[in-house]
C-alpha cells in the first residue's frame, strides 16, 4: 500500500499500471487511494494565482473547466475546484473566513470577467493582476485570425488552378506561420544568434525553388498582405511594452499601444485594442515587483540585482502537470478521486506511514517547504 501511494505521486502513473505492477485489481488500487488520500484546502496566501484547465467534465456543476488556486510564492496548490463559473466561486469564497480573505493582497488571473467580479466582491484588499502570458496568448490568437483570413481564400482554390504566386503564398501561410509569433529583433535561433539575421545561412526550399533563411521567409510573409505586416509589428510592440516599461511608465505607454492597435485599420487588431482598454488597470498591475534577487558573480565578485514581476508561470507549469494526469488516465469520472490525485501530485512533502497502533496506512502531516 505504501509503495502504491508513493507511485501515484508521479503524474504519469495510473491506477491500472499500479494494479498490474502489484498484481491486484484497478478497483483495489482505487479503494486504497480513496481510503487514505484526502487533502483539505490550504490557507489562502498573500499572493494567489487562479486559472482554469480543461481537464474534468463536472455534470453536477455543468462545467468542463476546473479552477486551480495556487500560492504564487512557493507553487503549492491551495485547492482545485470543479467549476470556474461565477455562481460556484461566489459560494465557495463566501464560506472562507474573512480573516483569510483579507490576507490575500494580490490575485493573478487571466482575462475572464467572472474573476474580476469575484475579486471586487470578496477580495477588497487585493490588487488584481492580469499577467503578460495571457495577454500575449490572446493577441497571438488574433494574429492567427489575420493569417487564416488571408490564407483561407487560397485554400478554396483548386491546386491545379493556383498561380505560382498563390501556391507560394499558401505554402508560406500554412507552413511558415510560426515565424509570425517570433519577435523580429529580439528572437534568437538555436545558436543564440538573432533569428532574423540577414546573413544567416540559407537552405534550399523545394516548394519556393530558391535558397531561404528566416529573414527571407519573414520578408516573403509580410509581402503577401499589408495586414500581416501590421499585425506582426503590433505584436512586437506589445512585447516591447512589457520589456521596456516599469510600473511608473506603463500607464502612458499602454495608452499609446492601445491607440496604435485601434488606428491600425486591421479588424482583428482593432478588436484587441478594446480588450487592452478593458483590462488596462489589471495589465498595469502586472508591473508590480514580486521578488528581488541578488546574484554574486564568482569571477568578479560583483552583486547584480534582478527584479521579478508578477506572472502566472508557476500556474502554467502546474496546469501542464494536471493535463498529464488526465491524459495518462484517459480521463476521470470521480471528482473527489481526481481532485485528490491532482493535489497529491502537485503538493510537496506529503508522505505516508503505517500507524503503529492499528497498522493502517495514513497520510503524514505535510512538511513546511524549505525557503
Amino acid at each position: 500500500m505504501l509503495q502504491i501511494l508513493k507511485d501515484l505521486q508521479e503524474p504519469g502513473e495510473t491506477f491500472t499500471h499500479a494494479a498490474k505492477r502489484y498484481h491486484i485489481s484497478p478497483t483495489s488500487v482505487s479503494s486504497i487511494f480513496d481510503s487514505v488520500v484526502s487533502i483539505p484546502r490550504a490557507k489562502l496566501p498573500e499572493i494567489m494565482c487562479t486559472d482554469e484547465n480543461y481537464a474534468f467534465h463536472s455534470k453536477t456543476q455543468n462545467s468542463k473547466y476546473i479552477c486551480l488556486l495556487i500560492d504564487q510564492t512557493n507553487g503549492q496548490p491551495i485547492d482545485i475546484l470543479p467549476s470556474r463559473r461565477y455562481e460556484y466561486l461566489d459560494k465557495y469564497f463566501s464560506n472562507i473566513p474573512k480573516y483569510e480573505i483579507d490576507q490575500v493582497h494580490i490575485m493573478i488571473t487571466d482575462m475572464y470577467e467572472p474573476y474580476r467580479r469575484i475579486i471586487k466582491k470578496h477580495f477588497k484588499n487585493a490588487i488584481h493582476v492580469v499577467d503578460h502570458y495571457h495577454v500575449s496568448q490572446e493577441l497571438h490568437r488574433r494574429v492567427d485570425r489575420v493569417r487564416l483570413r488571408i490564407m483561407n481564400p487560397l485554400r478554396c482554390i483548386n491546386t491545379s488552378k493556383r498561380t505560382q504566386e498563390q501556391e507560394e503564398n499558401y505554402y508560406l501561410l500554412k507552413h511558415k506561420n510560426g515565424l509570425l509569433f517570433k519577435h523580429f529583433t529580439r528572437s534568437k535561433g538555436a545558436d543564440g544568434k538573432p533569428l532574423f539575421d540577414i546573413l544567416r545561412p540559407k537552405e534550399y526550399n523545394k516548394v519556393l525553388k530558391r535558397y531561404m533563411n528566416p529573414y527571407d521567409y519573414a520578408n516573403a510573409l509580410v509581402s503577401i498582405h499589408p495586414d500581416i505586416n501590421t499585425a506582426w509589428e503590433l505584436k512586437d510592440e506589445l512585447t516591447d511594452f512589457y520589456v521596456s516599461n516599469t510600473l511608473e511608465t506603463a500607464p502612458a505607454a499602454l495608452k499609446k499601444v492601445i491607440t496604435d492597435f485601434r488606428e491600425s485599420n486591421v479588424e482583428e487588431m482593432v478588436k484587441f485594442s478594446y480588450t487592452l482598454a478593458n483590462w488596462q488597470t489589471e495589465i498595469i498591475n502586472s508591473f508590480y515587483i514580486a521578488k528581488t534577487e541578488y546574484k554574486l558573480s564568482r569571477k568578479t565578485g560583483q552583486i547584480t540585482v534582478g527584479y521579478k514581476r508578477l506572472n502566472n508561470a508557476l500556474m502554467e507549469r502546474l496546469n501542464g502537470t494536471v493535463k498529464l494526469i488526465t491524459k495518462a488516465a484517459n480521463g476521470y469520472t470521480n471528482w473527489e478521486r481526481f481532485r485528490n490525485r491532482c493535489m497529491l501530485v502537485l503538493e510537496k512533502g506529503i508522505e505516508f506511514a503505517i500507524d503503529e497502533k492499528d497498522k493502517s496506512v495514513k497520510m503524514v502531516e505535510k512538511k513546511e517547504p524549505t525557503t
